[in-house]
Formats: structure tokens, C-alpha cells, sequence
């Protein structure tokens, strides 16, 4: 059997419309024979499992009870072989058919351990906001669903910590900084990212802040003006 070049781990919770839109993404790619692909759910109660049972044999999935997003994502990394991995959450999906093509062959031009590219949010917004390097990889300031990460660097700093909720996949970029993992990034858009998750929830807004902030100063990630506003804000209600 020959090793997947990418692993592709979409988890999902109740969202069969924003699964259905991510999974036609990845297998409509055109190196889709590069591509492992995995899926985890909760336990979705809204027809999802039903779903998933029409989907090719190639693709991997589960659908139990889990105890969070990190849970959910370290039982994906549990089945991913490739070289390396992508958190492509539901609802999630590539902006065309040539994109794991084109990040294949950058990989190739850049060894590195991580390879972050950008997000789309909305017409307006994408993810990082800003386009320096050097400022992405200190802030720590990449988006999951943008950023390849090499199995080797889940191999041997493990995967993400339950202590977090939300912010999870900071605290685990953090950790990769901190160990010292070799970083790229390229400041194009690759994936359009679906708003209006857990992190963007208004109930979750307080933990969303809290969490940053316990992250950056854990591990001596700049704290901006605009984080600490928000952590006092959010603090005081």
C-alpha cells in the first residue's frame, strides 16, 4: 500500500449541509489519490451517519460520543499515515480542485515541518490578517484549516490538550514554536473557512479570550492591544 502524501481529518457535529459541502471539496481534488481521508463524528443525530454510510470505502470515518474538538481531533490523528495532516473542520472546503496539487509541490520547494497558507472568512476577511511571516510565526497566528503539519511533529510533541475548549489548536502552534519546528508561510488563500463555529458563538466569546490569553502568556506569544481589551471585556461581564 502505498503511504497517503496528505491526511485530511474533518470532524463534525450536527452539521450534514456543511459536511456534504467539505466532502465533495476534498474528493473532488485532482490528486485526490494523494489524499487519506477521515472523518469524525460525534454521534450527529441529523441524519449524518446515514451519510457517511454512502460514502467510498476509501474514506475513513467514526461516529461515537466524544468529549470535545480535541478529542475529536486526536482520534483522527490516531488514523492518519501521511506525511502530512490538515484540520479541515465541517463545513470547511477548498477554494478549487487544484489545491492539494499545489501544496504537494510547495512542500517539495520548502522542507519544513509546517506549512501554513491563508483562510477566507468572509468577502472582507481572511485569515491571518496580516501577511508577514516572521509575524504569523510569532503571534503564533494560523489557521488550522490553512496549515499542513508534518506527522513527524505529531509524533513527537503529541496531539492537542482537552484543557482547552476552544483554543486548542493555538496552544498546540504554541507548542511547535516553542520546540522549535521549522515554519513557512504562504500568504495565499486555499480553503474558505465556514463562520459561525463553537469559537464564534457569543456564549463561547469569554473562554475564546481566556483561553488566548492563558496560552500567550504560558508561552510568551505577544499579547496585542486588541487581546487584552477583549480578555478585560470579556472578564468583566
Amino acid at each position: 500500500m502505498i503511504r497517503p502524501q496528505i491526511s485530511i481529518i474533518t470532524i463534525t457535529y450536527n452539521n450534514l449541509v456543511g459536511l456534504n459541502n467539505t466532502v465533495k471539496s476534498v474528493i473532488s481534488q485532482d490528486s485526490y489519490e494523494k489524499i487519506e481521508y477521515i472523518i469524525i463524528d460525534g454521534a450527529s443525530t441529523d441524519g449524518t451517519v446515514e451519510y457517511l454510510k454512502t460514502l467510498p470505502e476509501s474514506i475513513k470515518w467514526i461516529s461515537e460520543r466524544d468529549r470535545g474538538i480535541s478529542d475529536a481531533f486526536n482520534k483522527g490523528l490516531k488514523i492518519a499515515t501521511g506525511d502530512a495532516i490538515l484540520m479541515l473542520n465541517s463545513g470547511d472546503f477548498f477554494i478549487n480542485n487544484n489545491v492539494i496539487k499545489e501544496v504537494i509541490n510547495d512542500w517539495k520547494e520548502n522542507t519544513v515541518d509546517l506549512l501554513s497558507y491563508k483562510v477566507i472568512v468572509d468577502d472582507k476577511t481572511t485569515l491571518p490578517q496580516v501577511d508577514a511571516p516572521l509575524n504569523v510565526w510569532n503571534y503564533c497566528d494560523l489557521p488550522h484549516q490553512g496549515t499542513f503539519v508534518s506527522k513527524k511533529v505529531y509524533d513527537e510533541i503529541g496531539g492537542y490538550s482537552e484543557e482547552f475548549r476552544i483554543r486548542m489548536d493555538l496552544h498546540f502552534f504554541a507548542r511547535c514554536k516553542s520546540k522549535g519546528f521549522s515554519f513557512r508561510y504562504i500568504p495565499k488563500p486555499i480553503t474558505h473557512y465556514e463562520p459561525g463555529g463553537v469559537s464564534m458563538k457569543k456564549e463561547n466569546r469569554k473562554i475564546f479570550w481566556t483561553e488566548g490569553m492563558a496560552v500567550k502568556l504560558k508561552y510568551s506569544i505577544p499579547v496585542t492591544l486588541k487581546d487584552f481589551v477583549k480578555f478585560l471585556l470579556y472578564l468583566i461581564k
